[in-house]
């Protein structure tokens, strides 16, 4: 569950590091850079129904964790965030706190997830989750801690992280110097995320009707953006006639087997024609399928 946002514009917690070390999948450090320094208000996620359904399974998946491991397992009911000592910057407001077998207190995170994302969760929790745990680590002191993750409502994962010091420290200072821009007010590089342009987006969504100067490294990204607009237009020319080649081939069949085995199916589609209710369309798509 979200910090509370007194608390989170003092700091960067658990779920906004990832984003602060660039390698958050959901938001960018530009844009997270935008949030703390309230330029953007932070994303309004309470009827996003993935969220809303985490957070309702969250003491559920708890409970069917500790009864899987016969851990001890304590809810964070009270959602209670912690800072750190040392870095005061650092947040963390933890989901549970574990014992096994009568061990040193851990942390215990729980993710959920549909069965279409499993893949990213096939050699362990994806690295954003990672970071995000020993950040807690880090807030809390603790040795080690649990990552546990429903997947598809239906199968429960885990694994348990030893506490990494050496990447705790890298992380310390990145989140040091991204929040010392944070109190200069000084902006993250513009990246090419789609987190960033929808920041942006943001940010100058009227225009003033004004006239400024570029700076100069302007002529270059006008340059690289002709010429990378000339190799699109290159590209998607060829991706064309690939595409009419397949289609050709393949004629009136619905599926096309290629000699490596692999197969391209060229099925009827229906799609509704708005804004007229009850009329559609029907085409047909090429999509590449293996073996």
């Amino acid at each position: 569950m979200a910090l509370d946002l007194a608390i989170r514009s003092t700091g960067i917690g658990a779920s906004e590091a990832p984003a602060a070390l660039g390698v958050s999948p959901f938001q960018s450090a530009f844009a997270l850079w935008c949030v703390k320094v309230g330029e953007l208000d932070p994303a309004d996620l309470s009827d996003v129904e993935a969220v809303k359904w985490g957070r309702r399974l969250e003491p559920i998946v708890g409970e069917a964790f500790a009864e899987e491991t016969g851990r001890e397992v304590e809810h964070n009911v009270e959602q209670e965030t912690l800072r750190s000592d040392s870095a005061p910057f650092m947040l963390a407001t933890l989901d549970f706190t574990q014992r096994k077998n009568g061990s040193t207190l851990g942390a215990l995170e729980i993710k959920t997830t549909n069965a279409f994302a499993a893949g990213d969760w096939k050699s362990g929790p994806p690295i954003h989750v990672q970071v995000q745990l020993q950040h807690q680590l880090a807030v809390t002191g603790f040795e080690w801690g649990t990552v546990a993750a429903l997947i598809g409502g239906q199968r429960l994962v885990y694994w348990d992280m030893g506490r990494d010091d050496r990447f705790i420290d890298a992380m310390i200072e990145r989140e040091r110097i991204f929040w010392g821009m944070v109190g200069r007010g000084e902006r993250p590089p513009v990246d090419g995320s789609p987190q960033t342009a929808e920041a942006i987006r943001k940010l100058y969504a009227t225009a003033t009707g004004e006239t400024i100067d570029l700076p100069a490294e302007a002529d270059e990204w006008d340059r690289e953006l002709v010429s990378v607009k000339a190799e699109i237009k290159k590209l998607e020319a060829k991706k064309r006639e690939i595409e009419t080649l397949l289609k050709a081939s393949i004629g009136s069949a619905s599926l096309g087997v290629l000699p490596c085995g692999d197969c391209y199916s060229f099925a009827n589609r229906e799609r509704n024609i708005p804004p007229s209710e009850g009329k559609t369309i029907t085409y047909r798509e090429l999509r590449r399928k293996t073996k």
